[in-house]
């Protein structure tokens, strides 16, 4: 199966903990002056922390996604990836680690690696092999071979 992931050019991905909300969109938020809810009115609804999203029995070498273009398109509106794109050439002073640069990575992965929750998943990486690469704000008819 294929999961759908933002991360950087060294595997972080969006978030840097299964708890925090806050590492990269509190960010691009204060980068661009808007509060939570003019950039994603619910983004909280939409994006529980795994536990809250019934994904329990994970550990530190799992690492989350999507399960598809539909659950990723959820959680992260195409006005969202566009700012986030924003802030990725714009290179935001001192946030290179998250902004530099924030990829949408396809991995390829067994099923028997991946536990699904109703917003996002939780995939072993070691056992997942990245199989493209794609601008955060891709389209998707670029990416038609893997929905």
């Amino acid at each position: 199966m294929f999961i759908f992931r933002f991360e950087n050019e060294k595997g972080d991905g969006i978030f840097t903990t299964v708890y925090d909300k806050g590492s990269l969109e509190n960010k691009i938020l204060k980068y661009h002056k808007l509060s939570q809810y003019e950039y994603h009115p619910d983004f909280i609804s939409n994006m529980p922390n795994p536990r809250e999203d019934k994904i329990v029995n994970f550990t530190s070498d799992y690492y989350f996604g999507f399960l598809d273009w539909k659950q990723l398109n959820k959680v992260f509106k195409p006005y969202m990836r566009k700012l986030l794109q924003k802030a990725v050439r714009e290179n935001i002073k001192n946030e290179k680690k998250y902004y530099s640069p924030m990829r949408l990575c396809i991995y390829k992965v067994a099923k028997k690696h991946v536990l699904k929750g109703n917003h996002q998943v939780a995939f072993l990486k070691g056992k997942a092999k990245m199989i493209e690469r794609f601008p955060v704000n891709v389209r998707k008819n670029k990416i038609k071979d893997y929905i």
